[in-house]
């Protein structure tokens, strides 16, 4: 599994950068189910403040996927595309 991360980082180039300055969470460029998790995180260490970076609702997922929208097959790209809000 080490390997095909590696690779998918690698693939990603600047597209990975781009996504880990997306709202500033520490821990990207993981496969895409473990970077949504990482969404939310202790800021500060253990006795740090929670944060949920898309906590606001519904638009930040929006814009979540649509960050991430490259990192799908390209049929599920584009139902996300023409999806509405």
């Amino acid at each position: 599994m080490a390997e095909s991360v590696a690779e998918e980082r690698e693939e990603q180039g600047d597209q990975g950068k781009r996504d880990e300055s997306w709202v500033g969470v520490l821990l990207t460029g993981e496969p895409l189910p473990l970077d949504l998790v990482n969404t939310t995180y202790i800021k500060g260490g253990v006795r740090g403040r929670l944060v949920d970076a898309l906590a606001a609702g519904p638009q930040d997922l929006d814009s979540w996927l649509a960050a991430q929208r490259h990192r799908f097959a390209p049929d599920v790209a584009a139902a996300l595309a023409g999806a509405p809000p």
